[in-house]
């Protein structure tokens, strides 16, 4: 007599505490995103010459993307309203790739701007499978810190003598920036320098404009600083369990209230998944939108699903600003 009104008692908490429970992690997770997005000045997308960056990824101790994940393909005349002429399913994608710019560096009479790159994508959760397919969580990795290239290479080349392009390399290296990036620059194998005091550039660098401090780095592998599953939910406070996970696609006997995709053409049950994004609009005003979609299965008779999204706009320039005195 007890025992059902225990069980069906146990499945209505457990069936409450997963759906805030995604709510809340679903909103931390989108607003994480789009803090860091605030500060965005380039965006990586689907062509080649931006895919050869992802490939200097260090991803350390984090599973890479599930199979067929893409970034999105920048339109700056497309449109995210379905069922006009200019929507375009394929340029959807479900990875974010950027860099940001954080608190600049100042020394002196001038200022350096610091860059670091965000990715945001889907790999393999911890957890047990959601719609009879693996596990998939949101994932977060930033890099460490690198100065803007031709910034620092202006103030190196106005260097007094060779002690003061160390001392100029010094108060970098103990800001915690090793490495000097050029943001305008699409070929990867170009875009990175060492922060070498001793290094003399050759006679054709030097006619390329390079200088001495700075050490190409063609093969140069972008290292983590930070990274970890972005949704992590403490399960089991109400007696009875389930587990959590992106969405899968939707379709056949795995449905929910919030379809998966919703913008992208699908690709079998991995591509987007619940992570969709679409960047649209001109480099001075992109348009980011992410879709996130999330699922709770368990000791309850339906899935619980949870849809976030986030619409911000930002920049997407790479274009160096001139140096400046600190403000």
């Amino acid at each position: 007599m007890f025992a059902p009104t225990l069980r069906t008692s146990i499945e209505g908490s457990t069936h409450f505490e997963a759906k805030s429970a995604l709510k809340t992690a679903g909103e931390v997770a989108i607003n994480r995103i789009g803090n860091n997005l605030v500060e965005c000045r380039r965006i990586f997308d689907r062509d080649p010459k931006d895919s050869l960056y992802m490939l200097r990824i260090d991803y350390m101790d984090q599973p890479h993307s599930i199979i067929n994940s893409t970034t999105p393909i920048k339109s700056s005349s497309g449109t995210m309203v379905e069922g006009v002429d200019d929507y375009d399913p394929l340029i959807v994608g479900n990875m974010l790739f950027f860099a940001s710019v954080e608190a600049p560096f100042q020394s002196g009479t001038y200022q350096l701007d610091i860059y670091h790159f965000n990715y945001y994508y889907l790999g393999k959760g911890n957890l047990g499978s959601i719609g009879l397919l693996f596990n998939r969580n949101l994932w977060e990795w930033h890099s460490v810190s690198y100065v803007d290239f031709n910034q620092v290479r202006e103030q190196l080349r106005n260097a007094d003598d060779d002690v003061d392009i160390a001392n100029i390399n010094a108060r970098l290296r103990a800001r915690g920036v090793d490495f000097a990036w050029n943001i305008s620059e699409p070929d990867v194998n170009a875009a990175f320098y060492r922060l070498n005091d001793t290094y003399e550039p050759t006679e054709e660098e030097e006619d390329d404009g390079l200088v001495k401090g700075l050490e190409p780095d063609p093969t140069h592998i972008i290292a983590r600083k930070s990274g970890k599953q972005m949704i992590e939910i403490l399960t089991g406070v109400s007696l009875g369990s389930y587990r959590y996970g992106v969405s899968p696609n939707t379709g056949g006997s795995f449905t929910h209230r919030h379809a998966v995709p919703k913008f992208a053409t699908p690709i079998g049950n991995d591509f987007p998944s619940g992570l969709e994004v679409m960047v649209v609009g001109p480099s001075s005003r992109r348009q980011v939108l992410v879709r996130l979609v999330m699922v709770a299965q368990g000791s309850f008779p339906q899935d619980i699903a949870n849809e976030q999204v986030l619409l911000t706009t930002t920049l997407d320039t790479a274009r160096t600003p001139p140096p400046s005195g600190p403000s």
